[in-house]
């Protein structure tokens, strides 16, 4: 099955690559837009598979487009790029509804079990298992990555499954038993 994708690039040169790599990796690049509006006509006409939106776009940016898309039936997995780092987004790509959503979710799912734990005098080093529910089992490397770095030197036992049952928009969740003596 060949991958429908859309590049989303406000510079002509990036886009351009982009477009090369992905063609010359056997992916069929079904449009390209500089700008938001570009982007969401040429999603709606081709209905592609997956999106590649540069966050920084001239007028309404990649966070945007994302939670636009995001509304398409059926909608495009929406990869955002940008050249800065993560940081200095903050949290906004939390509610964008893209794959970058995978590590936030990650990360959210791990605090609200420390927090459940907190009020019951408990803390992640109780856990002694936890089973994790993937909507997509092929973004097991973002997901570990995620679940590592907010776990730490922490390692209880683990389940990852691969699921299509998740509640729409959730990509991942995580249940966790703990002892608490």
């Amino acid at each position: 099955m060949v991958r429908r994708v859309l590049v989303v690039d406000d510079h002509d040169d990036v886009r351009a690559a982009i477009v090369t790599l992905l063609t010359a990796d056997g992916f069929a690049v079904v449009g390209e837009a500089a700008n938001a509006e570009q982007a969401l006509t040429v999603a709606r006409r081709e209905g592609p598979g997956v999106v590649l939106l540069d966050i920084r776009l001239p007028g309404p940016d990649g966070f945007a487009v994302a939670r636009e898309l995001s509304c398409l039936s059926p909608a495009p997995t929406v990869v955002l790029m940008s050249s800065r780092e993560a940081g200095v987004y903050g949290t906004e790509e939390d509610a964008t509804g893209t794959l970058g959503d995978l590590p936030a979710q990650t990360r959210q799912a791990i605090r609200n079990i420390a927090s459940i734990l907190a009020d019951h005098g408990g803390a992640l080093a109780d856990v002694v298992r936890m089973t994790c529910y993937l909507a997509d089992i092929n973004h097991f490397a973002l997901f570990d990555a995620a679940y590592s770095t907010a776990l730490g030197r922490m390692s209880p036992a683990r389940t990852t499954v691969g699921t299509t049952g998740l509640p729409a928009g959730e990509l991942v969740e995580i249940e966790a038993t703990a002892y608490i003596p």
